[in-house]
């Protein structure tokens, strides 16, 4: 399935983060049980709790409704990133360089291999470094699918 453009909605939400002192960390489209998802992460400096997304929620709801960017039927989910985050982009993975992350690769990578878990020894040139014991994989970003923390 081809889900909506993200762009059309990114106004609206940076918008409401705003307003609500919030950050938005990442958003996705997703599908489950034939529904389909707009998932939106928010955070803040001193974490969010039930109150915020709550608030968070009502108003996404109030102004996707009123400004209708999206030209499909489906569910809109807020939530907090989490311990086991997604990562969205290079700078996100910047900040945990030293963490374990499992990484996916898309099914274009010319490795063989498409599932990596390691250490994130370092993001240079474009690239996640991830180390394995002895194992070292260059990981180019715009080959990764989705990228998340491991909570250890």
């Amino acid at each position: 399935m081809a889900y909506p453009d993200l762009k059309n909605v990114q106004p609206v939400l940076e918008n409401v983060a705003s307003e609500c002192g919030v950050s938005i960390w990442g958003v996705e489209w997703t599908t489950e049980d034939g529904r389909v998802i707009l998932r939106v992460y928010v955070e803040h400096e001193n974490g969010v709790n039930m109150e915020t997304l709550t608030s968070v929620t009502r108003k996404l709801n109030l102004q996707l409704d009123e400004t209708d960017p999206v030209p499909c039927t489906y569910t809109l989910e807020v939530s907090s990133p989490g311990l086991e985050r997604r990562l969205f982009t290079l700078e996100q993975c910047s900040r945990y360089v030293g963490s374990v992350v499992k990484v996916k690769c898309t099914p274009e990578t010319p490795q063989s291999r498409k599932r990596f878990k390691g250490r994130l020894a370092a993001v240079e040139e474009e690239c996640l470094v991830l180390e394995d014991g002895a194992d070292t994989a260059r990981l180019p970003f715009s080959q990764v699918a989705t990228a998340h923390l491991v909570y250890e």
